[in-house]
């Protein structure tokens, strides 16, 4: 049995590229960033997987339950952005600062 996977916050691929390793089919990713996007394409275009470059809140769930057809969705993965919970994102260390990606994990 082929287990059908969504790849979300897909980056260049490399969530994508463990799922395939790992016997899963890689129906459709999304990825904002445009750079990202691209390394995404280069790195997965022979395998047939959908790529919304969009913001996540504004891909269509209707259109990504086409891709799948009748067959279920099994795994829905999604590594959110972490820049704002970085160390590096806080001056001088003392304090967080406020990033908007930090809410991504919660929309």
């Amino acid at each position: 049995m082929v287990y059908n996977a969504i790849d979300l916050f897909a980056g260049c691929g490399g969530m994508t590229e463990g799922l395939f390793a790992a016997g899963y089919r890689v129906v459709a990713a999304v990825e904002i960033d445009h750079n990202a996007a691209q390394a995404y394409r280069a790195n997965n275009e022979q395998r047939g997987v959908v790529l919304y470059e969009e913001d996540i809140r504004q891909v269509d769930p209707n259109a990504v339950k086409q891709l799948l057809g009748d067959e279920p969705l099994h795994l829905l993965a999604g590594c959110p952005p972490c820049q704002g919970f970085s160390t590096m994102r806080r001056k001088n260390k003392r304090g967080s600062k406020r990033d908007s990606r930090n809410l991504m994990s919660l929309s």
